[in-house]
């Protein structure tokens, strides 16, 4: 992307927010710095957020701006509270996991976890996970609060793979059909055709070495593979496009490798050419 277009992305963007949230000034070089900062240097490019509205509002956070944390409580605070009640049912104890969530978000201007913001998912959505982590922490620390319980831990569980799930959905999904397609065009024409008979006739590894003319023990390494080629390109497309912090993208990598699969199967199942 050339520097005029970046500059063109930056001011439509800036606009974008400024938009949805009329009430604070923010200033367009401020959000242009910000941006900048979140594509950092091993990014080269400007990051296109897909929420600029949020971005913008994180921003403002990020910059201390009063107006911006008094609409994050009011926008974004139910959605908080909601997660930790998921955690403690005591006031004083969710009111002090609220205040950890807060510190964590706000530790002061420009240097709490709201400056991390990316904008590739809802902000609602990434507080929740963010709420859900520090309540796990929490918990998990033990101290004057003791171990944490079974229960405890399963509702751990199902409140971070309910909230974590439909961010990575919401996030990856329509990025995932454009990563899978490159990727899928990357392969050899030989290799997209053993991963139809393995994925989609589901032949056996001895069905597989009688095509090949090869060792049992040479089919499987060979499936194995591509299966790993495919999945390493796809996971590559997608890193690159979205520009995920490393614990997003860690949190992402079982539904990219869920999807594989459903993928291949759609390509032969839905009637299109065998490449092979």
């Amino acid at each position: 992307m050339g520097e005029p277009e970046e500059e063109a992305n930056a001011h439509a963007l800036y606009h974008k927010g400024a938009a949805a949230w009329p009430e604070l000034s923010l200033t367009e070089s401020a959000f242009v710095s910000h941006l900048r900062a979140l594509s950092g240097a091993r990014n080269p490019g400007l990051r296109v957020p897909r929420h600029p509205g949020d971005l913008y509002l994180a921003c403002a956070c990020a910059q201390g701006m009063v107006p911006a944390l008094r609409a994050f409580e009011a926008c974004v605070g139910p959605e908080i509270d909601a997660s930790l009640r998921r955690f403690a049912s005591d006031p004083d104890t969710r009111g002090e996991l609220r205040q950890r969530v807060r510190a964590l978000l706000f530790a002061h201007p420009g240097g709490g976890k709201i400056a991390k913001y990316a904008g590739t998912s809802p902000l609602a959505y990434w507080a929740r996970l963010v709420a859900i982590r520090t309540a796990r922490n929490y918990f998990r620390s033990g101290g004057d609060r003791g171990p944490i319980s079974d229960r405890m831990v399963e509702a751990d569980a199902i409140a971070a793979r309910d909230v974590e799930g439909a961010v990575m959905k919401a996030e990856l999904l329509p990025l995932f059909k454009s990563a899978f397609a490159t990727a899928w065009g990357a392969l050899e024409p030989r290799e997209r055709t053993l991963l139809r008979w393995s994925i989609v006739d589901g032949l056996s590894i001895d069905a597989l070495a009688q095509l090949l003319h090869v060792h049992r023990a040479t089919a499987a390494r060979r499936v194995a593979i591509v299966r790993e080629r495919l999945s390493t390109l796809t996971r590559e497309q997608i890193r690159m496009c979205a520009g995920f912090s490393q614990e997003e993208y860690e949190s992402a990598l079982h539904l990219i490798e869920s999807q594989l699969e459903v993928s291949v199967s759609r390509i032969f199942g839905g009637g299109e050419a065998d490449a092979g």
